[in-house]
Formats: structure tokens, C-alpha cells, sequence
């Protein structure tokens, strides 16, 4: 960690350290989750200015379902999913549809595709 925040040029504070590892270990925390977690250690515009610097930093991702705004770790992995909505499982999915973008002559730089459905387990029940 010492060595990805020297890599952004941030210096690794006792606070941005905790928001991170919240962050870390949850797939995809809210800002209320990261909020609980730091146990009032820290007030709101704190929690929210470090959050906003990480993503500035490209350290994190935000994402938006059903007007709940997650943040999670940047991988910069490119995997796609689909979730089950009853189940929560995730399925890796082995396709990219947004490449034929990239055959158009566009130069991308970030996307982020979530596909909700209901697994096979799930319609059986």
C-alpha cells in the first residue's frame, strides 16, 4: 500500500490508510458502510474529501445501481459480470461488447458494464 500511495504521490495517512483498507476489503462499500466502519473517528467531509481524492487518483471506482452510488478498489482488471438479483451470485463473463467501439476508432478509457439477471439456480426455485 506504502508503495501504490507513493506511486500517486499521496502520502499515506492514518485516515486515507483506514478508508483505503475499508474499502480493501469490501467488494463495494457505500459511503455510509465506510462512515460505520470508521467509528466516528472521523466526521463526514473528511471521509467524503479523501473519498473524492481517491478517485482523482484513480485509486477507486464508483458505481451506481439503483441510485446507490458503491465505491471499490481500481484492479484496473477488465472483467465483466453478471449478478443474480436474488441470489447475489456473480458470474464472470468472457465477452467485451465494448471492443467494437474501440474497431470505430474510438480510444477508450474506462467502462464498466453490470448485468443483473436471475442464475439458473435461482429459476428453478
Amino acid at each position: 500500500m506504502i508503495e501504490l500511495f507513493k506511486e500517486k504521490g499521496l502520502k499515506l495517512t492514518k485516515q486515507r490508510k483506514l478508508i483505503f483498507e475499508i474499502i480493501e476489503q469490501n467488494e463495494e462499500s457505500t459511503f455510509e458502510d465506510i462512515k460505520e466502519k470508521c467509528k466516528n473517528d472521523m466526521d463526514n467531509s473528511t471521509i467524503y474529501r479523501i473519498i473524492e481524492l481517491f478517485l482523482e487518483k484513480d485509486l477507486i471506482i464508483k458505481n451506481v445501481d439503483n441510485n446507490k452510488v458503491y465505491y471499490s478498489i481500481d484492479k484496473h482488471e477488465h472483467n465483466h459480470y453478471i449478478y443474480c438479483v436474488k441470489c447475489h451470485k456473480k458470474t464472470n463473463i468472457d465477452i467485451c461488447p465494448i471492443e467494437e467501439i474501440e474497431d470505430k476508432g474510438y480510444q477508450l478509457l474506462s467502462h464498466q458494464i453490470k448485468i443483473n439477471g436471475i442464475c439458473s439456480d435461482c429459476q428453478k426455485k
